[in-house]
């Protein structure tokens, strides 16, 4: 029975790390793909509250 389980362990161990390197993997792939994408500028936006203190400022 001792045997079995550390069989048993020993697969999952496996396929853990196969899940993660997998994941790693797919992480890569889409922080490669954002970068290739042009950047999109555009006006800060500030917070409702800031906006109406910068009005009244003026």
């Amino acid at each position: 029975m001792k045997i079995l389980l550390m069989i048993f362990v020993v697969v999952s161990l496996i396929v853990l790390v196969g899940l993660a390197w997998q994941s790693r993997k797919m992480l890569k792939q889409v922080v490669d793909e954002n970068n290739k994408r042009p950047k999109q500028v555009r006006e800060r936006q500030l917070h409702p509250k800031l906006q109406q203190q910068q009005k009244n400022k003026k």
